[in-house]
């Protein structure tokens, strides 16, 4: 159920912000990828429905819960990563912890700031252009030891610096150090 060459997660709506995923998705179909794409339904406006069809809809509260990004990611190849906002510096999806945390391979755009959250070619693959993403997919489907390399670094990372307990200390940290400015 779980296993494609390429899998995103995410909303194709009809809101500007996520419009371009439309392109970027018909392009992987074009260039003959086997494509699985789980999120909210398009709503049925006419405007709406994208000119192809790619995986299944899924209520976005199960993706969330884990069920079509840690159910197998095994059994992904390349995980999409398309963010909403690439303009804003370090603009991630939540995603990006859930999937690496989990094992997958994460192929992203690339972001101003992304190599302080992980390290491309490193711990996650980032591409600039989807040309760029398309010679990326091709070069590392064929290749499975380097995809799981990169994953098995991107999941210790993201196990050791990405997670709620390290947050909350980082939130406390700063929680504290601006009170002591306050009170001095």
């Amino acid at each position: 159920m779980f296993s494609s060459e390429v899998t995103f997660v995410g909303n194709l709506g009809s809101k500007a912000q996520y419009l371009s995923r439309r392109d970027c998705l018909k392009r992987i179909l074009d260039e003959g990828f086997y494509l699985k794409w789980w999120g909210p339904k398009i709503p049925w406006k006419i405007s709406n429905i994208p000119s192809y069809t790619a995986g299944s809809a899924v209520p976005m509260e199960e993706v969330c819960l884990g069920r079509g990004t840690c159910q197998d990611s095994s059994a992904l190849s390349i995980y999409l990563g398309l963010d909403s906002m690439p303009c804003v510096r370090k603009s991630v999806s939540e995603r990006i912890y859930i999937a690496v945390g989990c094992g997958a391979f994460y192929l992203c755009q690339h972001v101003e700031g992304i190599e302080e959250v992980m390290k491309p070619d490193r711990e996650i693959v980032t591409f600039r252009s989807y040309d760029e993403m398309v010679d990326k997919i091709s070069y590392y489907l064929p290749r499975k030891e380097q995809r799981k390399a990169i994953s098995e670094e991107g999941r210790a990372r993201v196990l050791k610096d990405h997670t709620y307990s390290v947050r909350i200390r980082q939130m406390i940290s700063i929680i504290t150090s601006v009170l002591g400015d306050v009170e001095k």
